[in-house]
């Protein structure tokens, strides 16, 4: 009994000892020293997934033979190897074995992938694509740019999203075995700034840092310039209000420039202004007055009021629906917590903001609405409309009227009176189109380039207004605004 443990403990001593060996082993010896007692014994091969197939791999061998496995032919596909599981696992994927290595049977499974796949690119449509339309299972595959006069190649990706986790350069050698569907990602070469407008309430509002992405231009010697510096001042993207305006800053480096709208809030007759950070109901925000509020939802933005002695809001719009835009003959919906939409080359960028003059202890909304051109070339004769049913409180037929500033809609009855100031007052930018009537009729007179001074009164209204005729330089951005607010009816003051 001593003697056989003896003997085990010998044998397993060498067998560590020559696993531990930095050489080469040699199968034999281990197999020797093992007690191998399999010499002289044939083994069969068999092969699996190969039917009638020509397979010039033995059907046999000898534990004293080193086997290397060859490729099997299979029209159509590419051999992806030979594996001992029927998973084909790549960790059971086997290229042959050393003599002694194997000491039994073999069962080999062999695994075949379509040699050929197509590949479909998106986004690249008109544009010289110098990628193949399929590839070989067999090869590796290296994507090339595209190239799109005006942009920078980003890369390709997987996902239409772009998303940076599923860009690819191309693969290896059967790392790929299926159809490829692959997105092209280019940015519009530019410079564009993570702020498009910046709104200061005051000259003493803390200043905003603004940070430039710059592609495909120089970026070594840029240029800040404040357009007004009466008005808000810049340095290395620093911005501060200095006086109550409007101004641009201008970032300009080797052959593009960007564009951003400073509004330092202006003291027309003690008007103090608020971005409207208290909420009512329904998504709706009003300011400490809490007499006028707005929301931007579903595409829109809705304007009501109320009287200070009131605890009703207001509605001025049917059902709430608010008011729409329409640039270029193109009508636009913004999405919820987006206050920019694009329509071609242009953003149209809007923004309400609450405001309070103490003087007549009136509030209102301004409705800032910018519009930005986003391409490399001027653009001209650029037109924007706004529109909306209108209705006063549960009055779907209120009256209206013409007024120095712009137009009334008023209810003798309830005393309610919707001002909208686009023709003429503070914070107005005087419109090129101002209508109202049946409210079916509003999108037809968008861009009539007239202001209406009918009375209309028992009529389901509607109203529009609008600016055309606008030039936009590269990058640049302009503002229109109106404002509108609700008051106190004098039928003898009307």
């Amino acid at each position: 009994m001593i003697k056989k443990l003896f003997k085990c403990f010998v044998y397993t001593f060498i067998l560590l000892f020559l696993v531990s060996c930095q050489n080469q082993l040699d199968m034999k010896e281990v197999y020797t020293a093992m007690g191998g007692k399999k010499d002289g014994i044939t083994f069969t091969i068999t092969y699996k997934n190969v039917g009638d197939l020509e397979n010039p791999n033995p059907t046999s061998f000898t534990i004293s033979q080193d086997v290397t496995l060859q490729e099997v032919q299979k029209n159509g596909f590419a051999f992806g190897g030979w594996y001992t599981d029927p998973s084909c696992d790549i960790s059971t994927r086997i290229t042959g074995w050393k003599a002694y290595e194997k000491t039994n049977n073999v069962v080999l499974y062999a695994k075949f992938v379509q040699e050929k796949y197509n590949i479909t690119y998106y986004n690249v449509n008109g544009l010289s694509n110098p990628n193949p339309r399929t590839y070989n299972v067999k090869n590796d595959v290296t994507l090339l740019p595209v190239e799109k006069p005006g942009y920078l190649f980003l890369g390709w990706y997987t996902d239409s999203s772009c998303s940076p986790q599923s860009k690819i350069e191309g693969w290896a050698a059967y790392e790929k075995q299926q159809d490829m569907y692959l997105y092209a990602n280019f940015k519009q070469v530019g410079i564009y700034m993570d702020h498009r407008v910046i709104i200061f309430k005051g000259t003493t509002d803390s200043p905003v840092t603004l940070i430039p992405t710059v592609v495909g231009y120089d970026n070594s010697n840029p240029v800040w310039t404040s357009l007004d510096t009466d008005v808000a001042i810049v340095q290395d993207g620093v911005v501060s209000p200095v006086n109550y305006g409007i101004t641009t800053v201008k970032y300009e480096t080797d052959g593009g420039a960007a564009y951003v709208f400073i509004i330092v809030m202006q003291d027309y007759a003690n008007t103090t202004y608020d971005s409207g950070t208290v909420p009512v109901e329904n998504g709706y925000y009003t300011n400490s007055a809490n007499v006028v509020s707005y929301s931007f939802k579903n595409g829109r933005l809705d304007f009501r009021g109320r009287l200070t002695n009131s605890s009703n809001w207001c509605q001025t719009t049917c059902g709430n629906g608010g008011w729409t835009w329409n640039v270029n003959g193109t009508s636009v919906n913004f999405q919820d917590g987006n206050n920019t939409v694009s329509v071609g080359d242009i953003d149209l960028t809007v923004i309400p903001v609450l405001a309070y003059d103490s003087a007549t202890n009136t509030s209102f909304v301004v409705i800032y609405q910018m519009l930005t051109n986003t391409s490399n070339t001027k653009i001209t004769g650029a037109k924007m409309a706004s529109h909306s049913d209108t209705m006063l409180a549960s009055n779907d037929r209120a009256n209206i009227m013409p007024k120095a500033y712009g137009a009334r809609m008023y209810d003798p009855n309830t005393k309610l009176a919707f001002d909208m100031y686009c023709c003429d007052g503070d914070d107005c930018t005087p419109v090129d189109t101002l209508w109202y009537g049946y409210y079916y009729q509003r999108t037809n007179h968008l861009w009539d380039g007239t202001i209406y001074k009918e009375h209309v009164t028992n009529t389901d209204t509607g109203m529009c207004y609008g600016w055309m005729n606008i030039d936009i330089e590269p990058g640049e951005t302009v503002l229109r605004s109106i404002r509108m607010t609700l008051v106190e009816y004098d039928p003898n003051n009307p």
